[in-house]
């Protein structure tokens, strides 16, 4: 999974992709979806984005960071209802000041 990130930090998507796929075959290993999903999201594929968020949230139904990347992918598909939910409905109940601080950074990313 190393070799995945050290491909996304490079803008190399489809290889840190490839190397997610690998490492998710051998263990369902959330860190490997959500990268991954954040990988597709960097590719504009938002709807497999957020299939690997739905993955990790079914593996750990309590994953902020899953719940936050999900939303910030509903926002930048225009599905707002959605994002707020996972924003502040089910990840601010887990940690008030992430979800908080994470929508208003993310909210000049997506307009």
């Amino acid at each position: 999974m190393n070799r995945g990130i050290a491909y996304y930090r490079q803008g190399k998507y489809d290889q840190a992709i490839t190397n997610y796929t690998q490492a998710i075959g051998i263990s369902k290993n959330i860190h490997a979806y959500i990268n991954r999903g954040i990988a597709y999201h960097r590719q504009g594929k938002y709807d497999l984005a957020i299939a690997d968020y739905n993955q990790t949230l079914s593996i750990n139904s309590k994953s902020v960071d899953a719940y936050i990347n999900r939303g910030i992918a509903y926002r930048r598909q225009g599905k707002y209802k959605l994002a707020i939910a996972d924003y502040y409905h089910r990840a601010i109940s887990f940690t008030n000041t992430t979800c908080h601080t994470a929508f208003y950074q993310n909210k000049s990313d997506h307009t």
